[in-house]
């Protein structure tokens, strides 16, 4: 095995949204699977009210991600959303 790794192909899919068509700006994201579904993991979510004012930053935030035929779009968990796991 050759080290470092090296990486042989990227592609660029684009920046993920939010279903609810909101600007929710993220950091430190990386994608994760539970039984059938897939979910992306982010390290900070800067949070906004309905007026776009910053209201603060949240950690370690989870976005399920439904259509995994368009995985840049997923949606916040929140409070009464079931976990569909396998």
């Amino acid at each position: 095995m050759a080290w470092p790794p090296v990486l042989e192909y990227v592609e660029m899919l684009g920046e993920i949204r939010d279903r609810n068509g909101r600007t929710i700006p993220r950091d430190i994201g990386r994608s994760v699977r539970f039984g059938d579904e897939y979910y992306y993991i982010f390290g900070d979510t800067f949070c906004f009210d309905d007026s776009e004012h910053f209201v603060g930053v949240s950690n370690n935030t989870i976005a399920h991600i439904p259509d995994l035929t368009n995985p840049r779009k997923s949606e916040y968990m929140y409070k009464g959303m079931l976990f569909r796991m396998s």
